[in-house]
C-alpha cells in the first residue's frame, strides 16, 4: 500500500514540474509539496483521484490538460456579471488552478482567501 501512496505523491511532483516548465521557470521549487506530503502527511482524496486520472491519460492528453486557455471577458461576464480587468485575471487564475488539479487549487485558495470567499459568496 505504501508504494501506491508514493506513486500518487510522485505524480503530483511530476505535474508541478511540468507546470513550472510551461511557465518558463528553470528551477522547480518543491518546498510546498514537501511540506504538504512529508511534514503535514496530507494526501487527500482529491489528490488521489487527480493522480489516478492522470495515470490513465495518454501522454498527449496529459500535455493538453496542462495547457490552459483563459476565458474571455464575455464568457466570464455571462456567468458572473460585470467584472473589472483584475477580477477577470484572478478568476482565470482560479480556473487555471482547477484545471491543473487539487494541489494547485489548495495553493490558490491559501494565497487568495478573500477572492475565494467572493467566489463562494457569488454561488450562494
Amino acid at each position: 500500500m505504501q508504494i501506491i501512496w508514493l506513486v500518487f505523491i510522485g505524480i503530483q511532483y511530476v505535474k508541478a514540474e511540468q507546470l513550472s516548465k510551461i511557465a518558463g521557470e528553470h528551477s522547480f521549487e518543491t518546498s510546498q509539496l514537501d511540506d504538504l506530503f512529508f511534514v503535514k502527511a496530507n494526501l487527500d482524496v482529491e489528490a488521489i483521484l487527480d493522480s489516478l486520472g492522470y495515470i490513465h491519460m495518454t501522454s498527449k492528453q496529459q500535455k493538453q490538460i496542462l495547457i490552459y486557455k483563459d476565458y474571455s471577458k464575455e464568457a466570464l461576464e455571462a456567468s458572473f456579471g460585470k467584472l473589472t480587468s483584475d477580477e477577470i485575471t484572478w478568476l482565470n487564475d482560479f480556473f487555471r488552478a482547477i484545471n491543473y488539479g487539487p494541489l494547485m487549487v489548495r495553493k490558490w485558495i491559501e494565497q487568495n482567501p478573500e477572492k475565494y470567499a467572493e467566489i463562494i459568496n457569488y454561488r450562494s
